[in-house]
């Protein structure tokens, strides 16, 4: 299995297209990318995935199955992220005081409880270390524990208190969230 980012294989399917294949190509990818997002994450809404998605900022990888080359169908997990400096959200290149929050982590509907979404969160923290200071997400209440069993700590409960998420995530009195954070 291997980690394959969003980025490196959408700049390998634009060296590869012809001038005129060039725009099908991307938009074929990027559909492939949303409706992918869309039937792993099931029930979160479309809305969600694609507002995720169109975030600049925000990030993808994915856990492939089987050998390269990389095929978008082979994929197993995905996860979308975005790294910022610090807690309030504004990006930023320096490593110094810099956070990666994940938004999202999913696994195909087949494949779930096989460990597929360990692997790639212990290979992507480790991808991470020395790029950035900690990996924030949000957790609902019944994960939290696996997100501890993997190094994760609850630090907060209010998801206002992180900007970057909050703009994606509706707080609300009956939704229950636990902040956690991996110190690298």
């Amino acid at each position: 299995m291997m980690i394959y980012y969003l980025e490196k294989e959408l700049n390998k399917i634009i060296d590869a297209s012809s001038d005129d294949d060039l725009l099908h190509n991307v938009q074929k990818f990027n559909y492939d990318v949303e409706m992918l997002f869309t039937y792993f994450a099931y029930p979160v809404s479309y809305k969600y995935i694609q507002s995720l998605l169109k975030r600049k900022s925000n990030k993808c990888a994915f856990l492939q199955v089987g050998s390269e080359p990389f095929d978008i169908y082979n994929c197993v997990t995905g996860l979308i992220y975005a790294c910022c400096k610090g807690t309030e959200g504004s990006l930023s290149d320096s490593a110094l005081n810099k956070t990666c929050y994940i938004m999202l982590i999913c696994t195909h509907p087949d494949h779930q409880n096989k460990g597929h979404a360990t692997q790639m969160l212990k290979t992507f923290i480790e991808s991470m270390r020395g790029k950035v200071d900690s990996i924030v997400l949000s957790s609902v209440d019944y994960a939290v524990s696996y997100y501890q069993h993997i190094g994760f700590e609850a630090v907060d409960d209010n998801i206002n208190n992180y900007p970057y998420l909050s703009y994606f995530e509706a707080s609300s009195p009956d939704k229950i969230t636990t902040i956690m954070e991996y110190k690298l």
